[in-house]
């Protein structure tokens, strides 16, 4: 029996662990900005993906209005924390008129 693929693989995944470990505390504690703007970049790239699979579905989402409510809502937060709550039943809002008139 041939025991050093796990004990590569066993490494592999501690320094894998290891290396996202401090990539992702790097970027908590890099500063208001860049994790807001990592998160808000992050979030849209999911909603984008997650619009494109129901889209080949036969699925129109309203994506670009809540594209855009979720980053507002990112910014808000960051420059405006006392009101960044109300963006999201706004921006819900827009996306049932949207829908309702289309």
């Amino acid at each position: 029996m041939n025991l050093k693929p796990k004990k590569k693989k066993k490494t592999r995944s501690i320094l894998f662990g290891a290396a996202m470990g401090g990539i992702v505390a790097c970027w908590v504690y890099s500063g208001n900005y860049v994790f807001t703007g990592l998160f808000a970049a992050m979030t849209v790239l999911g909603q984008l993906e997650y619009y494109r699979m129901v889209m080949n579905a036969g699925i129109y989402p309203a994506r670009r209005i809540s594209v855009l409510g979720s980053s507002t809502t990112f910014l808000a937060a960051l420059f405006i924390p006392n009101l960044h709550q109300i963006c999201l039943p706004i921006f819900s809002l827009w996306a049932m008129v949207w829908f309702l008139t289309m």
